[in-house]
């Protein structure tokens, strides 16, 4: 019925639906026609169905797609394409892009990068301070079991400032009590 009364945006849902449904060619389908169409959001979601199948060249070609028609979030998959292809410097290229258009998962993509203790070649506190604070001051939840695994190692509780360190030490021991609890 979405195709037939040519309704994009309906027709991305479907799409969204049978994605979801591990559905593949039916949401190829859906987002193709969508696509037709102009939406931003079908180009975005067909290049990431495409990403997750590992088949990257086209990924990209949609997601850059998405990107180029005014889709921020395009600007984030497409880092995230680069990092499952081990392709590093355009991850990071994508992720810097993110973080001047105000996107709050690269800014927090570029602190774990940064911040990775295994990462021995490119590791850098400060980058991974500087990051992770404004991923944090965006209002992005920067993950309470990434900060007590990192955060000795790193000193990063100096740059979050102790009183936010230990909020979120107590919140994970609160939480964990409340799973003991249950």
């Amino acid at each position: 019925m979405a195709i037939k009364c040519n309704h994009s945006s309906a027709m991305c849902n479907m799409g969204d639906y049978h994605h979801d449904r591990k559905e593949y060619l039916a949401a190829i389908e859906y987002y193709l026609n969508s696509i037709k169409h102009k939406n931003r959001t079908a180009m975005n979601n067909l290049g990431y169905l495409y990403m997750n199948k590992k088949e990257y060249r086209v990924a990209i070609r949609y997601i850059e797609m998405a990107m180029n028609n005014g889709h921020k979030g395009a600007i984030h998959n497409l880092a995230m394409c680069y990092k499952q292809m081990r392709d590093y410097d355009s991850m990071v290229k994508y992720l810097k892009i993110g973080v001047d258009n105000d996107i709050s998962e690269s800014m927090h993509q570029l602190g774990c990068y940064y911040g990775n203790p295994d990462n021995n070649e490119r590791k850098d506190v400060y980058l991974c301070k500087k990051y992770m604070m404004m991923a944090y001051k965006n209002g992005y939840d920067i993950g309470t079991e990434w900060i007590l695994k990192y955060c000795s190692d790193l000193d990063i509780y100096i740059g979050l400032g102790e009183k936010i360190y230990k909020q979120i030490k107590k919140k994970v021991v609160a939480s964990t009590i409340n799973i003991y609890k249950n």
